[in-house]
């Protein structure tokens, strides 16, 4: 697992799969994530959400969200994998739509 996911992916994900991402611990340095109807609770470092996760915080996050159900660990590393290429491609200045196939032979290509 690589480390092109950054906390703003992470947290994205957790919010989908029904995580509550609002609650800071007192010392402010760490982020609780519940999951109020699996029971699942996550206790994540607050950093900033351009701040790429350490792949070892990935390997809890897949452990947590499978243990409980809420995603395989196969979809969690197909997440990942989308979630980095994508990633990368905005970091390369790629982020523009690209056509998802090619034109069919003789049928010419419209202009823009």
């Amino acid at each position: 697992m690589n480390s092109h996911i950054r906390y703003a992916d992470l947290q994205a994900l957790l919010q989908q799969l029904g995580y509550n991402c609002d609650r800071l611990l007192d010392d402010n340095k760490h982020r609780v994530y519940e999951q109020a109807t699996a029971g699942s609770l996550l206790t994540l470092a607050d950093y900033s959400p351009d701040q790429p996760v350490h792949p070892q915080t990935l390997y809890g996050v897949r452990l947590e969200l499978d243990n409980f159900g809420l995603l395989s660990r196969e979809e969690f590393d197909r997440w990942v994998d989308r979630r980095t290429k994508a990633n990368a491609e905005k970091a390369n200045g790629r982020n523009a739509a690209r056509p998802s196939r090619r034109p069919r032979k003789g049928v010419p290509r419209r202009s823009p």
